[in-house]
């Protein structure tokens, strides 16, 4: 091709004909400019082509932290539900000395501490990755930075309770030598000190558990949510279907004019729920605050998906009232473990 090029280009010099060679030597450079764009252009097109599969890659193991995740916040909440239910029992003086030394649940209650592994390594690699995947999975993105957020204030969180919980751990007075189970059961039951402290280990380790862990598991629920709806198209059903199989429960609908009325024993724990919006158009929630007699406005847009983390931390029995208008179109109470999906 280039020979014939050069023997056009040959012709029109020998024949004196400079316009016509002007304009020839112009469209060649043109022809190679778009040859270069075009060039350009696919070397952009296999670029991104490569991005999509790393990402849709990344994507995979993400998920399947999430999930283990999930789990061990799970795992983690219970944990704290155990030492809270403990700690009520013991105060509530339901306990025998003779209960609480055969039972290793409460010779454990003030010695031991569950803070669960989060794996995150590849919600840095996608935060890192942001600028090579399409636009549309940006909430997923934002979503995950907020996610990294709370890991790292849960993280925080352990690192400045670890040492005042080893520092009871190795208590003097618990570990001293008695002479006796009835000398060691008198200085657990008796001793003001003591209790007190166990009370403030037992309060670090449900807020760990508990609620950093109800954060940190919402969260985690909210983008596994977010990858289904953006890239997986799930329906309602399907969004409702998952979130039965990893323990999650719909919030209860009332009628408008009932009151809440919750026998849960944990109800005076915190927790967080996740909300969500199929509607084409914005809803308007109000949290019902009984004790503190105000209400607390939510707002969720179109296709949102938020994690139950407001101006004042959500509990068991709280009560939230969809609007229509003006008017209270549903009444629906918090449970443990909730979600709302409105469509």
């Amino acid at each position: 091709m280039i020979p014939f090029f050069r023997k056009i280009r040959k012709k029109l010099v020998d024949d004196n004909r400079p316009l016509k060679y002007m304009r020839y030597a112009i469209g060649e450079i043109v022809l190679v400019m778009v040859g270069i764009l075009l060039a350009l252009q696919v070397n952009n097109w296999n670029e991104k082509r490569k991005n999509l599969k790393v990402f849709h890659s990344m994507m995979q193991s993400l998920e399947q932290d999430l999930a283990m995740n999930i789990g061990n916040a799970t795992t983690s909440i219970e944990f704290g539900f155990k030492k809270d239910s403990l700690m009520t029992l013991l105060y509530k003086k339901v306990v025998t000395p003779e209960m609480y030394f055969n039972n290793k649940d409460f010779m454990g209650l003030n010695n031991n501490f569950h803070s669960y592994f989060i794996i995150e390594n590849n919600i840095e690699k996608l935060i890192a990755f942001e600028n090579n995947i399409p636009k549309k999975y940006n909430p997923i993105i934002t979503s995950l930075k907020i996610y990294k957020n709370q890991i790292d204030r849960y993280k925080n969180y352990w690192e400045r309770t670890k040492d005042e919980i080893y520092g009871f751990i190795n208590h003097q007075g618990y570990n001293a030598t008695y002479t006796n189970k009835d000398e060691f059961l008198a200085y657990v039951f008796n001793n003001i000190a003591f209790k007190r402290k166990t009370s403030r280990i037992v309060n670090l380790m449900v807020g760990g558990n508990v609620w950093h862990g109800s954060k940190l598991k919402t969260n985690a629920i909210t983008i596994m949510l977010q990858i289904k709806l953006i890239r997986d198209q799930y329906t309602a059903q399907q969004l409702h279907q998952y979130m039965n199989s990893i323990g999650m429960n719909n919030f209860e609908e009332i009628d408008c004019n009932s009151l809440s009325v919750s026998e849960d024993p944990r109800k005076g724990l915190f927790f967080t729920f996740v909300l969500m919006n199929l509607k084409k158009k914005p809803i308007t929630l109000y949290k019902i605050d009984s004790k503190a007699n105000n209400d607390e406005l939510i707002i969720l847009e179109p296709n949102e998906i938020k994690f139950g983390k407001y101006q004042s931390r959500l509990k068991i029995g709280d009560i939230f009232i969809l609007k229509d208008s003006a008017n209270c179109s549903r009444k629906l109470i918090a449970p443990r473990f909730g979600y709302l999906l409105v469509e």
